[in-house]
Order: structure tokens, then sequence, then C-alpha cells
């Protein structure tokens, strides 16, 4: 066999390839987009209903009337869409949750209760994880019963969490009669697909009220979604790489639904993770809210849920919340520069706003240290804050596995030290594998 006969195939093997991989690429972007406006859809099916609630009442807001219970009311609500956002993702990634974690939300929105004067003790027996669904559940149940006592005249709830007789359930006594409790109808059709059930209890002096579910299917964990088919570096012979490439064109709504869903979860968690820290900061320290600035971003919010924030640079998206974080008191004082490519510098953006909003939230700082320093090692980001240490072990919620997942692909380390003071490191190289 001559040399020419030998490679024409080699040659018309490599031309395939090269229409697979501009297939893929042309696939890779139409089916991002449609994953994308599908996650939205569904998301804003989810939570519409509370997002055009949310701004109905901010447009309502007074300034004049000051009154600290619609603020609390406000930023319950607002509480309640970042996690029922969270735990919508959560159900395409996992079946199950930690019966730990879903205390802390309940916790969340007991502490924001707090400063209407409705204290709430809130207890579990249960140990193991239940499944997302039903924590989605228990969570809008509980909130629900929170809406209801800040509506009336109840001064305390005991909530409490246990399994037995083969079922799980949430009991409430709040100190009001639960008899004027009534669910609304999209909660109620909710739980009665799930086969369970509210019930009113009367226990002589008092009426409590609960919702229990059939335990059963919590230990079917089931993988989460995961990258699949990923191509493999330097093949050597074509043939395998274009075997490659059909199986990637194959499998892209796989890829394709996690890129995105971890794009939409971070960016939700962002927009209300941000609000929701600048309403309990002010909440807290007995501020003013600047309700045409407040008018201003609930107008925006489904747009910005879908979307994010536009095209805005890193470096203008640091001076937005310079500004936004200034407005409560809060300081960001920065040594350093961002990177100036985009890459980079929005990726370590997105650990600044977390770290800000971490900060803020649950440190009470009112001054952010924001360290920014370049090697020929790459970047190194450091955040601190004047603000109060972490009491018990950090869990790591939505906001900081988001960024470390978007981290990852481009060789970038997350570390949080808690003690003596709370520290957040990035270590970004020059170039990871996502850079090439």
């Amino acid at each position: 066999m001559g040399k020419a006969e030998v490679e024409e195939p080699i040659r018309s093997l490599a031309a395939a390839n090269t229409i697979l991989t501009e297939e893929e690429k042309i696939k890779r972007a139409i089916v991002e987009e449609t994953e994308k406006t599908r996650l939205m859809t569904e998301l804003e099916t989810e939570i519409s209903g509370h997002t055009a609630r949310l701004s109905s009442m901010i447009e309502q807001l007074d300034s004049a009337a000051g009154q600290p219970k619609d603020t609390v009311v406000l930023c319950l609500l607002l509480c309640y869409v970042k996690r029922q956002s969270n735990l919508f993702f959560r159900e395409r990634e996992a079946d199950t949750i930690p019966i730990d974690e879903l205390m802390v939300y309940l916790d969340e929105l007991a502490d924001i209760a707090s400063y209407a004067d409705l204290k709430i003790i809130l207890t579990s027996e249960i140990k193991k994880p239940i499944s997302v669904r039903k924590a989605r559940l228990f969570y809008n149940f509980f909130y629900n019963s929170v809406d209801w006592a800040l509506s009336g005249r109840c001064t305390n709830i005991i909530a409490h969490l246990r399994a037995e007789n083969g079922s799980i359930s949430m009991r409430l006594l709040p100190s009001a009669d639960a008899r004027t409790f009534a669910p609304d109808m999209e909660l109620s059709l909710a739980i009665a697909v799930e086969c369970g059930a509210i019930a009113l209890t009367d226990y002589d002096d008092a009426f409590g009220i609960s919702l229990s579910f059939p335990e059963g299917g919590e230990e079917d964990i089931t993988k989460r979604w995961a990258l699949t088919d990923q191509l493999r570096q330097q093949e050597t012979e074509l043939k395998l790489r274009g075997d490659e490439l059909k199986d990637t064109i194959a499998n892209l709504h796989i890829l394709s639904r996690e890129k995105e869903l971890q794009n939409t979860k971070l960016r939700a968690h962002d927009i209300l993770g941000g609000w929701l820290t600048m309403l309990l900061h002010a909440i807290r320290n007995e501020q003013a809210i600047d309700l045409d600035i407040l008018r201003i971003q609930s107008r925006s919010l489904p747009h910005n849920l879908i979307t994010g924030h536009g095209a805005a640079s890193p470096r203008d998206k640091l001076n937005s919340l310079q500004r936004s974080f200034e407005t409560i008191g809060v300081e960001i004082l920065l040594d350093g520069d961002l990177p100036g490519d985009e890459i980079k510098g929005h990726l370590l953006m997105d650990v600044i706003g977390e770290g800000v909003v971490n900060a803020v939230r649950h440190g009470f700082a009112s001054k952010v240290y924001i360290r920014i320093r370049h090697s020929h090692d790459g970047w190194h980001l450091e955040i601190t804050d004047n603000g109060r240490p972490p009491v018990q072990p950090i869990i790591e919620g939505g906001g900081i596995g988001g960024v470390r997942k978007k981290l990852e692909p481009h060789g970038g380390a997350l570390k949080i030290t808690a003690n003596p003071r709370f520290v957040l490191t990035v270590d970004l190289p020059e170039v990871g594998e996502a850079d090439g």
C-alpha cells in the first residue's frame, strides 16, 4: 500500500472529526440555552406567586409609617424565597438532605421572626436524612405557620420534628388559636401528592397543628447528577477522538444541565442572599430602609434571576457591591486589584460577593477586608472582617458550595478558617483545566 493510500483515510478521518467538533460547539450552545430556559421556567413557576407578593409588599411600604413588623414580614418572605430556591436546585441534585441542614433553614426563619417579638422554640428527634421533597414541604409549612402567627397576636410557637409509628411529622403548638390557621391551596395540593396530611389537635387548653408524611424511601439515595463522557486529554488516535466527540454530542444535555444548574443556583443565591443580608442588617441596627432602592430592586428581581446583573465587568460589580453595602453602613475595603482576565475576575467576584454577605449576615461585620495578590503562581484572595467569629462549625450551603464548584474546573482552591477569626482564602492558578 502506497503512502498516499495510507494518508487519504487519515485526512478523511481528521476532516470528519473537525466537522464533529464544530457540531459539538453548536449543539452545546443550543442545549445550554435550552437548559437555562427550562430551569428558569421551572423556578419561576415555583416562586412566581411569592416574588409577586414580595414586590407588592415593597410597593406598599410607607417609610413615614415606619412599621418594623412589616419589615420583618418582608424579610421573612425574602428568606423563604431564597431557601425555596436553594431547595428547588437541591432536589435536582440529590434525593435527600441532612436533617441538620433543614434545621438551619428553620432556625433562620425563627431568628428573623424574633425581631417581631415572636419567640419560636425548635427541636428535632430525627437523625437521618429525609427526602428533599418532604424537606421542602416541611419548610413551606413552617413558613406559612410563622407568617400566620405574625399576622395575628401569636407570641410563641413550640415546634418539634419527630419520627414515630412509620411516619415523620412536624408539630407546632402556637400561643394563639391554631384553628384560624389555613395553608394556601398550592401547599395543600403538594402535601396531598406526597400522601401527607395537616391535622389540628385539641390539647384541652390549646390547639396544635401538625404536618405528617409516611416514612420511607429516605435511604434510597441516588447518585448526584455528574459530568459524563468527558473528553480525555491528549488523545493520540483520531478514531478514538471521533468516538468521544460523538459520545459528547449525544450526552450534551447532561453536561449542560449540570452547568446551568450550578450557574442558575449561584445567581439566585447571590441576588436573594445579598438582598436579605442588607434587610437583616437594617433590622438588627434599627436603621431606616431606602425604600426607593428597594422598590427598584424588586421590580428588576424576575429579570435579574433569569439573566443576572447583565454584562457588568468584575470591577463594576465590585463598585456596585461597595455602594450597596455603604447604604447600610458597611465598608468593603480593597487592597489590591482584580484580575484583568474577565473569567478570573468574575470567579473572584463570585467569592467576594459570598464572603461579604456571610461576614455581614452571620458575623455582624461593619468592615470587610479584601486582599488580592498576584504572583507567577496565580492569584491569591483573602477575605476577613471585624465581625464575630463563628461559634459553631461552619456548614457550607449553596453559596460557598456553589463558588467552590465554579472554581474547581479552573484549578481554584477555596479554604475557610473559623478560629481565631473568620478567614476565607482562594488560590487560583494562571492556567487551569477549563482555561486550556
